[in-house]
């Protein structure tokens, strides 16, 4: 077998995917997805199931030690091994970065992931695309370029592009080819569009549907003819080799500086092929490696950034908003609209959210309704509509304090942090107490507003205390706790910690600190308690099992695309639960 260990959003998904099918194909091996990353908490979401791709086995909880003969594969030269003593008697687990195979790799042409390869001219998804099928319409006569700006976690990481490189590339091609049109596709339209201002042939694209809508922006980036893309993304550069392998004769503009302040291309040959030798002078490093990009280096960048307001017509407000409240759309004007939302407002962005939202409750496609939910901005009108979601009938109004000793993870969204931003969707005010000390950097306590990896705040503050010194830290939490109603601990460390605060006349829910009773905490206190949990599933768990078989976990990740195991519970009982504690006497 080759396991190969899914991982990072779409385009990273997918190009792990691909190595581990053409490694599988090249040995004559069976292709394993390693999906436990997604089950537990992981900030992107499991897109692979969109696509219309050759059917594999599927594993969402891995122990390595139980797998017979396992072998790992961490570095080029762990690669290099099992490429050239490949044995039929082993198993193969991949669980790093294509990068830290490059060297092996390259080595080896059958597994580049260039655009000659018939699978990509072959790739689709596998339902209908609206949303795509419009833009393709959009754009069929006219000369087009894909705008991609990655923000969100890159801000954290360092990695987001400087904006002159974006304002340079575009005078570039505007100078080469009059009457261009820009689409620009973005984790953070609204900055986006304050960046580059209002502009006949600036279009800002969004599908705004989530996931699905997300795979659905990358093939419509690959359906214009040039792409000025991010450096660090992988989005983008799948985009391209999409591109080329429809050899639609473009290429991709990147900054030639990468993230140690090093030039593309230096150490070798200036130019790698000459295929773009018309449009390009001995300043530019061309490769055809992805499709064909062309890297623009810091003379040129300073250059051009100067003719951009030149060039580029940013003065001038080309429209008006589009919708207006209480107007239902159809779902091809939504799609009409999402391809070109530069004038609308943030008000109506979100309204047509809500359009999206109600036309797929209408057809009852409720991961669909999820996804829409997800881009919405947490005000009450989403509140709502996560109510209505989760099924809960009644406001969650008394304040909520959480206090967990779990470790927490800038990648993964999970645990009792995962139930605080879940109840802080739904309205509830929230406070999450974090007793682990990891990442305070020396500090006895840290507060801060919640967050995912792309910077969405999620309405509730994290108050990060040093375990250590809980005597000391026991009135930083005071204040916060005078209006708090509900206490859910998740352990007897925790309990020590409440009891030791001012807090009075609480009601304190001490939640099981074993990883599979986390989410749904003592049972044996709230069963018998509450009578939420029916006597079956009641059992189940009282042997250890969670509530899904393997089945409806591989069924769950295909239609919602969200970790099992918190969402399982929260849906069906945990928001009722603590629905029903709030209303107990």
């Amino acid at each position: 077998m080759i396991i190969m260990k899914i991982m990072g959003g779409f385009a990273s998904q997918f190009t792990k995917y691909m190595l581990g099918y053409l490694i599988a194909q090249w040995k004559h091996a069976e292709l394993i997805l390693d999906l436990s990353d997604y089950f537990n908490g992981y900030f992107r979401p499991f897109s692979l199931c969109y696509m219309d791709l050759p059917n594999c086995r599927v594993i969402t909880d891995i122990n390595k030690t139980r797998i017979n003969n396992m072998v790992l594969v961490r570095n080029s030269n762990d690669m290099r091994t099992m490429l050239e003593k490949f044995s039929d008697n082993k198993n193969y687990y991949l669980d790093r970065e294509e990068d830290d195979y490059s060297e092996a790799l390259a080595q080896y042409q059958c597994l580049r992931m260039g655009p000659e390869i018939s699978f990509f001219k072959k790739l689709k998804f596998k339902y209908t695309t609206d949303f795509l099928d419009t833009f393709k319409e959009k754009i069929k006569d006219k000369q087009t370029v894909a705008v991609h700006v990655r923000r969100g976690d890159f801000l954290k990481l360092g990695w987001q592009d400087d904006t002159d490189f974006y304002f340079a590339a575009i005078a570039w091609l505007c100078e080469r080819y009059p009457g261009l049109h820009f689409y620009f596709f973005s984790n953070d339209l609204s900055w986006v569009r304050n960046t580059f201002g209002l502009n006949k042939r600036f279009h800002y694209v969004s599908s705004i549907n989530g996931n699905w809508g997300d795979a659905q922006e990358l093939f419509c980036m690959s359906e214009c003819k040039f792409r000025i893309l991010s450096r660090f993304s992988g989005y983008g550069r799948l985009a391209n080799v999409l591109s080329a392998a429809k050899e639609n004769g473009g290429y991709a503009l990147m900054d030639a500086v990468d993230i140690n302040g090093n030039i593309e291309g230096q150490g070798g040959a200036e130019c790698v092929g000459r295929k773009y030798a018309k449009e390009i002078n001995a300043e530019m490093v061309v490769k055809d490696e992805d499709g064909g990009i062309v890297f623009l280096n810091k003379d040129l960048i300073d250059k051009y950034k100067k003719k951009y307001n030149i060039v580029v017509d940013t003065k001038k407000n080309h429209g008006e908003s589009i919708i207006t409240y209480g107007q239902r759309l159809t779902q091809q004007e939504l799609n009409n609209i999402g391809t070109d939302i530069g004038n609308i407002t943030e008000e109506n962005y979100k309204l047509l959210l809500i359009n999206r939202y109600l036309n797929y409750v209408d057809i009852g496609d409720r991961a669909r309704q999820r996804e829409c939910l997800e881009k919405m901005p947490i005000d009450d009108d989403s509140k709502r509509l996560w109510m209505n979601w989760y099924g809960l009938k009644k406001e969650l109004n008394i304040p909520v304090c959480i206090c967990s000793a779990e470790r927490l993870n800038r990648w993964k969204v999970n645990g009792w942090f995962q139930t605080a931003s879940v109840l802080a969707k739904c309205g509830a005010e929230v406070i999450y107490v974090n007793l682990n000390c990891r990442n305070m950097e020396g500090k006895d306590s840290v507060i801060f507003e919640a967050c995912d990896m792309d910077g969405k705040e999620l309405s509730f503050q994290v108050i990060q205390l040093d375990v250590s010194k809980l005597e000391a830290n026991k009135t930083v939490i005071n204040d916060k706790l005078s209006r708090i109603g509900l206490v859910i601990v998740d352990s007897n460390l925790c309990l020590r910690y409440i009891k030791k605060t001012d807090i009075k006349n609480k009601k304190i829910v001490l939640m099981g600190d074993k990883k599979e009773d986390r989410i749904l905490g003592s049972l044996y206190n709230l069963f018998y308690k509450f009578q939420i949990l029916d006597e079956k599933k009641f059992k189940r768990y009282q042997s250890g099992k969670l509530i899904a078989s393997e089945q409806d976990k591989i069924q769950f990740i295909e239609d919602i695309n969200m970790p099992l195991i918190v969402y399982e519970y929260i849906e069906k009982n945990g928001l009722k639960l603590i629905e029903k504690i709030m209303g107990e006497e």
